[in-house]
């Protein structure tokens, strides 16, 4: 697409309505001028808009009032726009007043938000929740100021589908991964958590044989692993959320110092997600070091993810003489794997020929099933941050907003985190910020039980 010669200026976005047609017919008399020199035009030919300042707001909405014209717009679209009237709160949840509209307010805002009680300093808005219908307003220090984040670089990580995937997804990933790395760092701050139990396997002769040692090694012989999150939990790997609803973003794992970290996009299905964490817990035990990397490190990451869910043994005693599509199907709540990994992994120990190969993979197409898993299996929750966040609340009062302000962080940005591990609706979660049992209702968690459980499972709380 052409652009303006002054880029500063530049506002070519704002023709993606227009069609080729309309555009065939348009001219743009200014697009090769800068604007110093649109400004000399216009002062010759007397135009008294040659010295109006530059527009700092949104140049056609009247008066820069955006509020009243999202009102206006509404009314002459015919949309019912839902009440966003509510409170006023600070980071802790005091309420100072309210206001009119949630889209009245924007982060950084200082003007225009009337509280009952002025506080000693000014108020900005920090976050802004249309779910919630509360506008959180907090002082300098609440906007500007927090401890200096330990950012993730993509040197830091381990991604699957790194080719598919867009510099700004990945960016996206790690932004996230850096709050985690954050929330979890306040978390050690007051639990003992698991210790990791995770060996170098790097040295083994095949990522299968690596598969084998470590079932082996954490006893779990040819069983199927009931829950990824919850056996990576146990043995000290931290599993947190990716809030991305893109396709091309999988998950990603890393070890920061002796402290193993797999990041989990919440918005998969169950079955991918497992796998997935296979697949990462792949990087973790042999690659650590850091080789071999790119595509043979996810091949051999893929190949262990494979032999981990679906051990080789256990598959060859209950697999059948003859293999068809429904059979797969019914094969693969046994280990709680897509129809498209059992299929493959099928294949792979020769189970099935290329031949059977090809034509249960068109079945799978025209069935759907690449991109809508049959007879879908529960999203795996975390026990451990199920735990912890309600011994927090219930035991200590500190609520999602109190951590958040302790973070520095909004509590969507906190949601972000836990979602995949609280969940099995994480777009509902996304629009709220955080899961319903985060807050005053968390069922079945007595603080008694919360305590009694967690010290009996990870140690001691100090």
């Amino acid at each position: 697409m052409l652009r303006s010669a002054d880029t500063t200026k530049d506002q070519t976005y704002f023709l993606f309505g227009l069609t080729q047609p309309q555009l065939a017919r348009t001219l743009f008399p200014l697009g090769g001028m800068m604007k110093p020199q649109v400004r000399e035009l216009a002062a010759g030919l007397g135009l008294p808009v040659a010295e109006k300042p530059d527009s700092q707001e949104m140049c056609f909405v009247p008066n820069g009032d955006y509020g009243t014209f999202i009102e206006a717009y509404s009314k002459e679209q015919g949309i019912n726009r839902p009440r966003t009237a509510g409170q006023v709160v600070t980071p802790d949840g005091e309420v100072l007043g309210e206001h009119d509209g949630v889209h009245h307010c924007t982060v950084g805002q200082r003007k225009g938000i009337e509280v009952k009680r002025q506080k000693s300093e000014p108020l900005y808005v920090i976050e802004t929740n249309p779910v919630t219908r509360r506008v959180v307003v907090g002082s300098n220090a609440d906007f500007f100021f927090g401890d200096d984040l330990e950012s993730l670089s993509p040197d830091d990580a381990s991604f699957r589908s790194m080719s598919k995937m867009k510099a700004s997804q990945r960016d996206m990933a790690l932004s996230q991964g850096t709050i985690a790395l954050h929330l979890n760092k306040w978390l050690e701050g007051r639990f003992i958590l698991p210790a990791p139990d995770l060996p170098d396997l790097s040295r083994e002769r095949s990522p299968d044989a690596a598969a084998a040692t470590l079932r082996k090694i954490w006893s779990i012989g040819q069983l199927s692993i009931r829950n990824m999150v919850h056996l990576l939990e146990a043995k000290g790997v931290r599993v947190f959320s990716l809030s991305i609803e893109a396709k091309e973003v999988d998950a990603f794992s890393m070890w920061k110092g002796s402290t193993p970290f797999v990041f989990l996009n919440s918005f998969k299905s169950s079955e991918h997600n497992r796998y997935d964490a296979a697949h990462e817990l792949g990087h973790l035990v042999l690659h650590r070091h850091g080789s071999p990397n790119g595509q043979d490190a996810e091949r051999e990451a893929n190949s262990f993810a494979a032999s981990f869910l679906m051990p080789e043994g256990d598959v060859l005693a209950r697999c059948p003489s003859f293999v068809s599509l429904e059979t797969i199907v019914s094969l693969k709540r046994r280990w709680t794997v897509s129809v498209a990994a059992l299929a493959r992994r099928l294949h792979d120990l020769k189970l099935l020929t290329d031949w059977q190969y090809r034509g249960i993979a068109i079945q799978m197409a025209k069935r759907g099933y690449r991109t809508s898993e049959p007879d879908g299996a529960p999203r795996e929750r975390s026990q451990v941050l199920q735990v912890l966040f309600a011994a927090l609340y219930k035991e200590d009062g500190i609520s999602r907003s109190s951590i958040a302000s302790d973070l520095a962080i909004t509590t969507r940005e906190l949601g972000g985190s836990v979602i995949a591990c609280f969940t099995s609706r994480p777009r509902e979660v996304a629009a709220t910020g955080m899961p319903r049992f985060c807050g005053p209702e968390v069922p079945g968690h007595s603080p008694e039980r919360t305590r009694e459980w967690y010290n009996r499972t990870n140690g001691v709380r100090t």
